[in-house]
Order: structure tokens, then C-alpha cells, then sequence
């Protein structure tokens, strides 16, 4: 027996009909929920795309410590931004290492697909050596969250 609404529509057909008609944002903060969900994913990958679009030449140097600045960088953000695919993948959910495991799997393709967008940008190639470290980092921002999430007494799931 599906829920309904109080127009007597079953839930998932309402959703659908809120989506079509426009009107998702009437009383049900979906939105709000979608932005609270996706949208520190969605903002990381942003900066990375403007970030990976500058240009060589107009790249800060840092001079001996150029390489490790950079590369810091690079865990740094693909760090927060499988830890934001996770936030986003387990909303409002126990976790499970499923979720652990699409977010670094998500943020490795987001490597790759930064690695080919810099293949396009003026002085900048792509590098099979950044999204290994980008996959580092991303496998760092998970066990971060698991640590986080161990210390401050919530565990994650066995199952799944």
C-alpha cells in the first residue's frame, strides 16, 4: 500500500508531477534538502573546474616549494571532495562502506575528467601522476570522515 498525499496522490507521482509542473520548491524544501545534500559537492567541483581552467602561465609559484604546494593541493581538494560525495550519498543515513566506496570512485572520475579539461587549457596538459594523487587524497578524505566520525562515537555500518 503506497502513502499519499493529502490530494490523494500516490508520493512518487506527486514528486514526479511537482518536477514537472516546476513547482518543487512548494512547501517541501526539496530544494533546500538538494542544496543541504549536493551542494558542497557541487560547489568543490566548481573551484576545481575554475582552478584546473587557469591557464600555465598564470598559475601562482611558490618556488622550491612549488611542487608540494601544488600537489598539497590537489589531495586537499579531492579530500573534501569525496567527503562531500559521501555527506551526499549518505544524507540523513547510517553509512555503509557502499557510499565510502562511490565517493572515492566518484572523485577518481572527476580526476580523470579534470585531467582531460586541462588537456584543452592553455599551457596546462593532463597527468596520469595527478589523479593518483588525487585518488590519495580522495582515499584520505574518507578515512578522515571515518576517523571523525569513530572519535565523536557514531560508527560505520559493517554491512554493505
Amino acid at each position: 500500500m503506497t502513502k499519499s498525499d493529502p490530494g490523494g496522490a500516490s508520493l512518487p507521482r506527486a514528486r514526479l508531477e511537482m518536477w514537472h509542473t516546476g513547482n518543487f520548491l512548494e512547501g517541501t524544501g526539496h530544494m533546500k534538502i538538494w542544496i543541504k545534500r549536493w551542494g558542497p559537492a557541487v560547489l568543490i567541483m566548481a573551484v576545481i573546474f575554475f582552478a584546473s581552467g587557469t591557464p600555465g602561465d598564470s598559475l601562482p609559484k611558490f618556488g622550491t616549494l612549488d611542487f608540494l604546494t601544488k600537489k598539497g593541493g590537489h589531495m586537499i581538494g579531492y579530500a573534501l571532495l569525496a567527503a562531500a560525495w559521501l555527506r551526499g550519498l549518505s544524507y540523513r543515513k547510517s553509512w555503509t562502506k557502499l557510499p565510502a566506496f562511490a565517493a572515492v570512485s566518484l572523485a577518481i572520475a572527476y580526476a580523470m575528467s579534470d585531467e582531460l579539461h586541462q588537456k584543452f587549457t592553455e599551457g596546462r596538459s593532463p597527468s596520469l601522476t595527478d589523479v593518483w594523487i588525487d585518488a590519495a587524497g580522495a582515499g584520505l578524505g574518507i578515512g578522515a570522515c571515518y576517523l571523525a566520525r569513530f572519535f565523536s562515537g557514531r560508527r560505520m555500518e559493517e554491512k554493505g
